[in-house]
């Protein structure tokens, strides 16, 4: 999918740079979204309230369907509960929403984002703080909050820290406490000594630009291995 996206933006735009980040990315092809259909859309694009307001409710109920046990597989009335059945029915018209499915048990419609990985775009956007994937509480882990260590989060984080929105200084907060949290963790010693800890720990701390020098694949490398050693000690 991502290729495709890819090729549709320079298609609108040929000169155009290689997003620097996930969201920056997907931030583009939003945009992109809305002039590709002008026609269905005049309401959303002449006013920015109106699509603030469908993205924030886009957010929020991409936040509660990843929050529920079913994830990306959203019930109607979950859907109106979280954005209100205007802006449903907008994010439905306009293809955000797209009905997949009936339930089983109650025939009620279920539906889906365009794709996964703007479900998981829009509520990275509404998140305002990196305490919400990590609130460690050393003496007791069972009142902290470890969103991060869940597989579905991991995703939904790494797009928060490429938003351009997110103060630097959030995102090294969050990224120093993992570490941080690494040091309590007797384990970790053989990971501190790695090559990879070493390139890691320079990209974090000796760039200014803390995502544009970490790839994806290291990020997720980095948080495999400390959730591998935190769930085996706590």
């Amino acid at each position: 999918m991502r290729l495709s996206l890819l090729c549709q933006i320079f298609y609108q735009n040929e000169e155009g740079e290689l997003p620097g980040t996930k969201a920056e990315f997907y931030e583009i092809f939003t945009r992109y979204f809305y002039e590709w259909k002008p026609e269905l859309v005049p309401d959303v694009i002449n006013s920015y309230q109106l699509k603030k307001e469908l993205h924030e409710a886009l957010g929020k109920l991409a936040l509660a369907g990843i929050n529920s046990d079913l994830k990306f597989r959203l019930k109607r009335s979950l859907a109106v509960e979280e954005m209100g059945e205007k802006l449903f029915k907008l994010a439905y018209d306009l293809g955000w929403l797209n009905q997949v499915d009936r339930d089983a048990v109650n025939d009620e419609d279920v539906y889906a984002f365009f794709h996964p990985n703007f479900q998981e775009y829009f509520a990275a956007l509404i998140i305002d703080d990196w305490h919400y994937f990590l609130n460690h509480v050393p003496n007791n882990p069972e009142e902290g909050i470890y969103r991060i260590f869940e597989p579905q989060w991991k995703e939904v984080m790494l797009l928060w820290i490429g938003r351009k929105n997110v103060e630097k200084e959030q995102k090294e907060s969050f990224l120093s406490t993992l570490i941080d949290l690494s040091d309590n963790i007797a384990a970790a010693i053989m990971f501190r000594t790695s090559l990879l800890w070493i390139a890691v720990t320079a990209a974090l701390f000796g760039v200014a630009n803390v995502l544009s020098c970490l790839s994806t694949a290291i990020i997720v490398i980095i948080f495999t291995m400390i959730n591998l050693i935190f769930w085996q000690l706590y």
